[in-house]
């Protein structure tokens, strides 16, 4: 079975969190979410987080053994392109695309984590907004 994980940035302090995802709002559609997670320290801790950085865990790794959310940038060794990590066409997929959001093609994700020619994670889109002038190189 495939692992259930998310993970996104704190409202508060603003730095990355992994968990199980809940709605936190008092109303449905209120846009408010919040992580559990356990703490060695305090035990289960949960804190609101910024709805646009929310990831899930894709059930996949790199080839370095980091798990891949969506909101990552990987760099196939094949074609050395960077790719977004996103949820489409029902599936995790690797997308080229520029600043303006126009796909230019892709990838399943799990193309790219194939053993032969893997990928490695470079960054994200929330921290990492200088790797998105996507290049061949």
């Amino acid at each position: 079975m495939r692992e259930i994980l998310f993970r996104a940035k704190t409202v508060k302090n603003v730095h990355w969190i992994w968990g199980d995802l809940f709605h936190a709002g008092t109303e449905p559609s209120d846009g408010e979410f919040a992580i559990s997670y356990w703490d060695d320290e305090d035990g289960w801790m949960n804190e609101n987080v910024q709805p646009k950085t929310i990831g899930q865990f894709t059930g996949l790794l790199d080839k370095n053994g980091k798990r891949i959310f969506e909101g990552d940038v990987v760099q196939w060794s094949k074609d050395n392109r960077k790719y977004v990590v996103k949820f489409r066409f029902g599936m995790f997929y690797a997308s080229v695309e520029e600043l303006n959001e126009r796909i230019h093609g892709g990838f399943p994700l799990w193309v790219l984590c194939e053993e032969e020619q893997p990928c490695t994670i470079v960054g994200n889109i929330f921290d990492d907004y200088k790797i998105l002038k996507f290049s061949n190189s």
